[in-house]
């Protein structure tokens, strides 16, 4: 879970935006229990109009557990309702927003449903204004999707600005060490007479890091380009993109281990629906990443598929790795971006297989290979059949 404190003097000036005090906010108390009685409604009303909107219907129609949008749906509702201070709203929305950012969900869709949710409240308002003062709860509600729109994309662009920084600092740091190594090497060559005994151990440490480099300023152009990609989703045959990705790794990376990769398809789930290019990157960058792992001894990997016969209609994808030494104890360290056991690694493997995978609506988790030393990954797409 993402953790970025919360910008105080910035919240408030998106408060001040907003116009929504503990006054204003008080204005919604006499429809309260009106509109929290309309949060199955409302999750309802919202689920019909996302299921209109291509980008977002196919997200529903692929729930990995079916029904638990709306059941999320009724609890923002509910928690946003519930908020008596703004500043404690504030907080709420703060967290909300970064959750975005770690389910990679883009912000217009929240902005979309926050238009939704406006409209919904106003039409309860607006039917049953004997209650009480009309205009003060139409303000307050007015206020309250104000701020929701404000913090929620404060709080993604904030978290977007951190992990192009994270991702700066990283490559700065990393950069150094073979940089380094490769200036001394050099001063070293220069220093030493030609013929020199030793002079072919320092040209393979060069060439080494240079290599490392190389394979560096590869992966993370490859990252980039992959957070920004907006992916068009159509009919994915997995075990064609699975043979091209193993095909790019042998011809992009001389040097790496011999590998063979094992295949088990069943023939009711070998077609998803996502991106191929975006499909094929997860396999690579899994395959890569396990044999960088110092625990892989050149034992078969393995892919295979199944289908689940909930209405989701999704296709779970297992990828084990035989040997590896990654534990699932500390996930989210794994999926970090250079973090790597190997030497050589870059430690952009798992996180660009991750990213992949949560951009092609579906899920991943890691747990231990239960035929001994190692580890698999579990991933769920959403099938085209």
């Amino acid at each position: 879970m993402l953790n970025i404190p919360l910008p105080g003097q910035k919240l408030q000036e998106l408060r001040a935006v907003s116009g929504l005090t503990d006054e204003v906010l008080g204005g919604i108390a006499p429809y309260r229990d009106l509109l929290l009685a309309e949060r199955q409604r409302f999750a309802e009303h919202l689920h019909e109009k996302f299921m209109v909107i291509p980008g977002t219907r196919v997200f529903l129609q692929h729930e990995h557990v079916p029904g638990q949008l709306k059941n999320i749906w009724v609890r923002w509702y509910e928690t946003v309702l519930a908020q008596k201070s703004v500043q404690e709203l504030m907080g709420y929305l703060w967290h909300v927003g970064l959750r975005h950012v770690e389910v990679n969900l883009e912000q217009s869709y929240a902005n979309a449903g926050f238009t939704i949710t406006r409209m919904f409240m106003h039409d309860i308002l607006e039917r049953n204004a004997s209650r009480g003062d009309v205009f003060k709860g139409l303000r307050a509600v007015d206020g309250i999707l104000d701020l929701c729109l404000l913090v929620e994309t404060q709080a993604y662009i904030e978290n977007l600005s951190r992990c192009d920084m994270d991702i700066m600092d990283g490559i700065a740091d990393k950069v150094r060490n073979p940089v380094t190594i490769i200036g001394g090497n050099v001063r070293r060559l220069m220093r030493k007479p030609p013929g020199e005994p030793g002079l072919q151990d320092i040209y393979e440490t060069i060439i080494d890091e240079n290599t490392r480099l190389e394979r560096m300023v590869r992966n993370i152009k490859k990252y980039i380009e992959l957070f920004r990609h907006k992916p068009e989703m159509q009919r994915v045959d997995l075990p064609a993109v699975l043979d091209n990705a193993i095909t790019r790794l042998r011809d992009d990376n001389g040097g790496l281990p011999l590998f063979q990769v094992e295949r088990r398809f069943d023939p009711g789930a070998v077609f998803a629906l996502g991106s191929p290019g975006e499909l094929e990157d997860m396999f690579y960058y899994l395959i890569m990443d396990c044999i960088e792992d110092p625990g892989f001894l050149g034992d078969p990997l393995r892919v295979e598929t199944s289908s689940d016969d909930t209405p989701s209609r999704n296709i779970q994808v297992i990828f084990s790795c035989p040997g590896s030494t990654m534990r699932p104890a500390d996930p989210e360290k794994l999926f970090q971006p250079f973090s790597s056991k190997s030497s050589l690694g870059t430690g952009f493997g798992l996180p660009t297989a991750m990213l992949a995978v949560r951009k092609n609506h579906g899920n991943f988790r890691i747990e231990p290979w239960p035929e001994g030393d190692g580890a698999r990954f579990i991933i769920t797409l959403p099938s085209s059949d």
